[in-house]
């Protein structure tokens, strides 16, 4: 699966916010890097992600197939991300995608 809206997330928000950042020992351009790919990354689990149920439902639903996937994406914008993952050899598309993505100023409607 892709994001999953767990307490998880919640901890793992609440425990970087509770910290500061001198933990990376890095100069502040980098230390303002990592902290706006946080602030991203927990937005979009926030806004994006799926539910455990409907997780579950999704592999409940796979093994009950006559002849079961391999490899299933839990969620369309899931599918979207391993498609542009895996359609590009060169990583160009990883790349362009974590920028926008990760950096954006914006929290994204969708995937």
């Amino acid at each position: 699966p892709g994001p999953v809206n767990t307490k998880f997330v919640d901890n793992a928000k609440s425990m970087m916010q509770s910290k500061d950042l001198d933990m990376f020992k890095a100069d502040p351009e980098t230390k303002q890097l990592i902290e706006t790919v946080y602030d991203s990354m927990f937005n979009r689990f926030t806004h994006l992600g799926q539910t455990p149920q409907e997780v579950a439902d999704v592999i409940v639903a796979l093994m009950k197939e006559e002849k079961p996937r391999f490899r299933i994406a839990t969620s369309e914008g899931l599918s979207k991300i391993l498609n542009m993952k895996l359609g590009n050899g060169t990583g160009e598309n990883v790349i362009d995608f974590t920028q926008s993505t990760y950096l954006a100023q914006e929290i994204p409607k969708s995937l």
